[in-house]
This record gives structure tokens, C-alpha cells and sequence, in this order.
């Protein structure tokens, strides 16, 4: 005789199910099961204890007896009742500082910013915890050339950068206006030294210049005065943008033919307005201004010359006599008799 539990199973396999059914029910268990363990899209869900796991990180850290050992039951959420743990709101106030801390290493860098991005998407970043969450942001920005030179950076900076700006309604009057220099900042000068041609390149060009333009210029030029440019106090938030900028066009400018004319435009721009930075970074002005000038003159003097493009001179330079000589016309041209015949 079967037990009760072989009837039961005897008869559930006797019962027929149609295939469509039997596939919504996996796919709704698959749902299910996946909602509970969801994390942010892009992002992995933050966990305070991940900051000890930084310090751990540190080179030279040593396990025994370190502080971050000790801390580690600070945020033991598993441990502490609802009522008392920190929301997460609360975990930015609390965190931000030593967030702000780690992203200047940049063998952290990308995690920290993996990080901050999941605050971001979770809505813990609000009007409350916008202030302590900006050291973040602004620590990030302590090293403006390190996404420029170093690609591995570009995403995460990206990321990180283009979150913040969707949240800027959290943030008070005058980060949003940081926020909206450094938005600018990150995408034009990526868009300079990713430009792999003229077309690209002169079109993050004219953004910078743009912006050169807006600046009051060191001598005043007629019939103009300092109320058709920005302030002084909007200068100084785009002058060190500006200037990461002109960085970027000037490695560019070392490394392609089809970058040189634009540079040579933007380093003319930023030399009448060299004022509006500090010292050292109006030298480097005039000592980009001293190459370009250079550079110029040496295209000139190959290109009357018959010379190559082997000394920087772009193709359009060395075929410019060429196509001034050439007969172009989409007409064609008559044979035969009549009046008309050439």
C-alpha cells in the first residue's frame, strides 16, 4: 500500500498542466525571487560597512588592531533593532566625510564613486544630506586632469557627475551652480581629448571659446565695458574649468595636425584674458602662446616652401595652392559646334 505522502504525489503528477502555465509560474517565482535581492541599475546597494573595507585597503593597513576593525559594529544593521537603525539618508550625514576621503586615492577612486553613485539612485542624497554628500563631489574634483589623462576614470566620472546633476533640485543655489560648471567641465574637456578628428575636436573647441569670450578681457576693447561680461565672482567658478580645457586641447595639439588650428584659437582667446587666472597658470598661457606662435610660423615657412606635412602641416595647408588653382564646377563642360562650344 502507498503512505498518504506517494498518493499525494501520484496524484499531483497525474494531473496535466498546460506547458504555457507551467512557464508563467516559473517566470513569476523567477520575479519574485529576483525583487527580493534587486539592487540600483549601474550600482551596487550601499552598505556603510563598505567604508571599513576601504581603510582595510589602504596600502600598508595592518588587520590586527586596526581602527577600522574596531568600528566595524558601528552600522551592524543585522544586530540593532528597526527603531535604531540609520536610514539611509542618515548613513550620507554620517559617511560622507570618509567617502569624501577615500575618492581622492585613486586606487579607490572607482569604487568610492561606485558608491556615491549608489546613494544617488537610492534617493538618500536630499535636501538634509546634499551638504555633507558635496565634500564628495568636490573631493572628486580636487584632481580636475585625472579623467583626462587617465581613461580608466571617464565612467565612473561620468556616472557619478551626471547622477549628481539629475539630483541638483536636492542641492542648495550655489552647488548647483559648481555642479553646473563641473557638468560642463567633464563633457567638453572628454570631448577634447576624445576627438579622434577635426570635426569633433573644433566642436568641443567652440564650446571653450565660447566661454573665453564671456570672460572680461585684460585690456577692455572699445565701445565695450565690464557689464557685457560675466562677473567676477562667475569667472572664478569657470576659470579653473577653462583651464582643464585648454590642457586638454594643448595634449591634443601635441599629438595631431588637425588640432592646431583650433588650439592656436583657443590659446589667442585665453591670452587676452590670462588675467583672470593666478600666477602659474597665466605663465603656462603665455608659454602655450610662445608654441603655437612658433608652430605657425614653421607651417608657414614649409608650406611656401613646397615641404611635407611632416612638420605638423595639415593636409588642407599643404593642398590649399592645389585646389585655388584647380577649375572646379559641377557644369559640364560643351563639345561640339554652336554658340555655346568650348
Amino acid at each position: 500500500t502507498m503512505s498518504s505522502h506517494q498518493h499525494k504525489v501520484a496524484s499531483s503528477k497525474s494531473v496535466w498542466v498546460p506547458r504555457a502555465v507551467r512557464q508563467e509560474e516559473k517566470r513569476a517565482a523567477v520575479e519574485a525571487q529576483a525583487a527580493q535581492t534587486r539592487v540600483p541599475s549601474g550600482a551596487q546597494a550601499w552598505n556603510a560597512n563598505d567604508l571599513d573595507d576601504l581603510v582595510d585597503e589602504a596600502p600598508g593597513a595592518e588587520d590586527a588592531g586596526h581602527p577600522a576593525k574596531r568600528q566595524r559594529q558601528v552600522f551592524d544593521k543585522a544586530d540593532a533593532p528597526a527603531s535604531a537603525r540609520p536610514t539611509a539618508e542618515e548613513e550620507v550625514i554620517t559617511g560622507a566625510a570618509r567617502l569624501a576621503e577615500h575618492i581622492r586615492a585613486p586606487h579607490k577612486c572607482i569604487k568610492v564613486a561606485a558608491m556615491a553613485y549608489s546613494l544617488l539612485e537610492q534617493g538618500a542624497v536630499t535636501a538634509r544630506s546634499s551638504g555633507p554628500f558635496f565634500l564628495v563631489l568636490d573631493a572628486a574634483m580636487d584632481e580636475p586632469m585625472r579623467p583626462v589623462m587617465e581613461p580608466k576614470f571617464r565612467v565612473c566620472y561620468r556616472k557619478l557627475f551626471e547622477g549628481a546633476c539629475r539630483q541638483r533640485q536636492a542641492f542648495s543655489a550655489e552647488h548647483q551652480a559648481r555642479l553646473e560648471v563641473w557638468e560642463w567641465q567633464l563633457a567638453t574637456a572628454l570631448g577634447l581629448i576624445e576627438a579622434d578628428d577635426s570635426y569633433a575636436f573644433q566642436r568641443a573647441a567652440r564650446q571653450v571659446l565660447g566661454r573665453l569670450e564671456r570672460l572680461k578681457p585684460d585690456v577692455m576693447p572699445p565701445g565695450k565695458s565690464a557689464t557685457d561680461f560675466t562677473t567676477t565672482e562667475e569667472a572664478q567658478r569657470w576659470a579653473p574649468a577653462l583651464m582643464v580645457c585648454l590642457r586638454a586641447a594643448f595634449l591634443q595639439y601635441s599629438k595631431h595636425a588637425w588640432a592646431k588650428a583650433s588650439t592656436d584659437t583657443l590659446i589667442k582667446a585665453a591670452m587676452a584674458v590670462r588675467r583672470q587666472w593666478d600666477e602659474g597658470d597665466a605663465r603656462q598661457v603665455e608659454e602655450w602662446n610662445q608654441v603655437c606662435k612658433g608652430a605657425a610660423v614653421a607651417r608657414k615657412a614649409l608650406a611656401a616652401s613646397g615641404g611635407s606635412a611632416a612638420m605638423g602641416v595639415s593636409r588642407f595647408d599643404t593642398d590649399a595652392r592645389r585646389w585655388q588653382a584647380a577649375d572646379i564646377s559641377i557644369a559640364k563642360k560643351k563639345t561640339g559646334g554652336g554658340d555655346f562650344a568650348q
